[in-house]
């Protein structure tokens, strides 16, 4: 990671890669006690596709 040269595009989508995996855990961390909502699966299903989209994007 250290010897990947980042951009400032790539850094700022490292950021939100970053706050939307921790959006992603707060709502999976959050289902186990209510209901699943459109809204958290909706977050779920952005979070996994961003995630693999930002590690095509890399290489």
């Amino acid at each position: 990671m250290s010897n990947l040269k980042f951009k400032n595009y790539d850094l700022t989508s490292l950021i939100i890669v970053i706050s939307l995996i921790i959006i992603g855990l707060i709502n999976i961390y959050s289902v186990s006690y209510s209901d699943s909502n459109s809204i958290e699966n909706f977050f779920t299903k952005q979070l996994v596709f961003v995630y693999f989209h930002f590690q095509y994007a890399l290489f």
